[in-house]
């Protein structure tokens, strides 16, 4: 090989070294506002939908899954008051091809007034190097309730949890 073709290589593998910069293979959890809920004044036979609202996307993750916990509490006449607490949804999704605000949809049971507090985990797993939150602020608008927060990350995963604040249900008259 002449000195010609090992300069052209030499400034190529420059060329390219150069190129790789390290945010390239950085991975980041979304950061969150907090939640939407929907509708404002729920009532007992009504579809609450709860989204948890991404104020920044994350970046090159492989799988997310999102575990929503309710926690509903109500009062039946002549039973008293009653706590209902339970999982109703994991969802999983790889997060590069679908990272859509997660939502949750739950059928609130006629007649019963009371209040629910929904739970919100989020476990995602890198494709890049974990480099966890984008920050740690808790961020808030008057169009959500409740935080999201990071709560654990490592250069191979993270790990996000929040709940919204207790939501008044109506009851049918």
């Amino acid at each position: 090989m002449n000195t010609r073709h090992l300069l052209l290589l030499a400034c190529g593998l420059m060329l390219f070294v150069a190129s790789c910069d390290e945010s390239d293979t950085d991975s980041y959890m979304p950061s969150y506002e907090g939640f939407r809920i929907e509708p404002a004044n729920p009532r007992a036979g009504d579809t609450l939908r709860v989204t948890a609202v991404q104020r920044q996307r994350g970046k090159l993750i492989y799988h997310a899954d999102y575990m929503w916990t309710l926690t509903y509490e109500y009062h039946r006449e002549g039973k008293g008051d009653t706590t209902l607490v339970y999982q109703p949804a994991t969802q999983a999704v790889v997060y590069d091809m679908a990272s859509d605000d997660p939502v949750l949809s739950y059928a609130i049971p006629s007649g019963l007034g009371g209040r629910i507090q929904v739970g919100f985990r989020a476990d995602f797993r890198y494709s890049g190097v974990g480099k966890g939150g984008y920050d740690g602020e808790n961020y808030s608008s008057s169009a959500v309730a409740g935080y999201i927060l990071p709560k654990a990350s490592s250069s191979y995963d993270g790990c996000c949890e929040g709940m919204t604040r207790w939501i008044p249900i109506a009851a049918n008259e």
